[in-house]
């Protein structure tokens, strides 16, 4: 055991041998995230990159490898090492004994005595039984040691391991490329402007100031509705065909994480049903949901079917939106509606092609879920909701503050089409009005306009801009 782990340990750090290597990624794209990363790597706790399959995590690791390479830090005090599902990577003290094998064999020094700082980035740590207890014990010996992990399940997995890291570790979500990381992929030999790109919580009249959108719409419109059936996720890009794109959204992240990650990782042994269910609800993304309904459909009990949801959930593959009440515990307790975390995920099952027919009936809805993607990656969002009063609905509530303060709170509407009429905003009105409330969001296919009232002012922001 002790010298495949050494074999694995040196293929995954080629640049103990060669000085002059640098991973390969050195010289693809940076996302936004990066730069967070970046400025967290001097601090003491440990960062978990953590979100879905093929989001780029690993390439995040690799570019961190190159920065800290290029910043002249001893190569020997960087050390990478990726888990996988087999069994063996499963057990903790295979973690425990590749961290000791590097401390002794590379750093050749206890850990208790190393005297330099020491960069420990581990890969899909997910993969590993009790984990946290073993990074902590690290973590505690040396405040040498810089954590950075990635993993494609959510840290509450172990709410009782993640106590004890309280303190000791820091969160960054990973989504699914936004718009604008899709175009540096795709056209990077293009210099594209995108310091337009909008977040509601800092929006307002000003905004509009100087915005020249009309030119960036026309050209790159086309691009969005693309990026919309298939650009989420990084390596869609360099393929040839649609049917190539949605094999691989379908089989390389669905089918691996229905399949395989949520079975092995809540030990569920009906596949089955559980991807029956995963399916319903993909296709149906933004559609409302109470747990009763569902066991009625699908015929699953309510408890198995509580624990499938929750998996979901925590595997990053849904997002659930609870409607909106001004007592925060009855807004948990009512009506919710379930997003999947990526409209590529719906294009993919129902393989939807731009001269389908069925794509304007649905292309809404797929945009209403990217809509709540870029809400949740705002980081000055605290609170997501909808707002439903009998057949009229708002699709997002959005806050920061205390949920009671309506002030407090932006309510968003989508209408991703090529017209949109008075009627089309007439319940958004209707409760800005009752309720005194001095503004509105409505996310447009094209539209970007300020309408004005003496009451309230309606913000028209076209989705390719979020």
């Amino acid at each position: 055991m002790e010298s495949l782990i050494e074999q694995r340990i040196f293929r995954a750090n080629p640049w103990w041998i060669d000085k002059s290597y640098l991973p390969e990624e050195v010289n693809w794209p940076k996302r936004a995230c990066f730069e967070n990363l970046k400025s967290l790597l001097e601090d003491r706790f440990m960062i978990s990159l953590l979100g879905l399959r093929r989001t780029g995590k690993s390439t995040l690791m690799m570019q961190t490898i190159a920065k800290l390479l290029q910043e002249k830090i001893a190569p020997k005090n960087i050390f990478f090492y990726s888990f996988s599902e087999t069994l063996e990577d499963k057990n903790p003290k295979t973690l425990e004994a590749i961290i000791n094998n590097y401390f002794e064999k590379i750093i050749k020094n206890p850990v208790k005595f190393i005297n330099e700082r020491v960069y420990v980035l581990l890969d899909e740590i997910q993969y590993v039984d009790n984990w946290m207890a073993v990074l902590k014990s690290f973590y505690d010996a040396s405040s040498k040691i810089k954590f950075i992990i990635s993993g494609s399940f959510s840290l509450k997995l172990q709410n009782k391991d993640k106590e004890s890291l309280a303190g000791r570790i820091f969160e960054l979500d990973i989504s699914p490329l936004d718009f604008s990381e899709y175009l540096s992929i795709k056209y990077p030999k293009e210099s594209i402007s995108y310091d337009q790109k909008l977040l509601l919580t800092s929006f307002d009249a000003k905004s509009f100031d100087n915005f020249d959108n009309k030119l960036f719409i026309e050209k790159y419109s086309k691009d969005f509705e693309e990026f919309i059936l298939w650009g989420n996720f990084p390596e869609t890009i360099g393929l040839s065909t649609i049917e190539k794109k949605y094999n691989y959204i379908e089989n390389s992240i669905l089918n691996k994480l229905i399949e395989n990650d949520i079975p092995q990782i809540f030990n569920f042994k009906k596949y089955d049903e559980l991807k029956l269910l995963a399916n319903a609800l993909i296709q149906e993304s933004g559609s409302m949901y109470q747990i009763k309904n569902l066991t009625e459909i699908t015929k699953i009990n309510t408890k198995t079917m509580s624990k499938y949801l929750k998996a979901f959930e925590e595997s990053f593959l849904l997002q659930v939106v609870p409607s909106f009440h001004r007592s925060f515990h009855k807004s948990n307790k009512t009506l919710k509606k379930s997003y999947v975390t990526s409209p590529n995920f719906t294009a993919a099952l129902l393989n939807l092609r731009p001269e389908n027919s069925l794509l304007n009936e649905i292309m809404g809805k797929l945009v209403e879920t990217y809509v709540l993607q870029r809400l949740k990656a705002d980081s000055g969002i605290k609170n997501i909701h909808f707002f439903r009063k009998g057949q009229n609905e708002i699709d997002f509530v959005i806050g920061s503050m205390l949920i009671d303060k309506k002030s407090n709170w932006n309510f968003v509407e989508v209408k991703y089409r090529n017209e949109i009429k008075h009627d089309d905003l007439k319940f958004l009105r209707k409760y800005l009005l009752e309720n005194n409330l001095n503004k509105a969001f409505v996310v447009t296919k094209k539209r970007f306009e300020l309408i004005k009232s003496p009451e309230f002012e309606l913000y028209l922001i076209p989705a390719i801009f979020l």
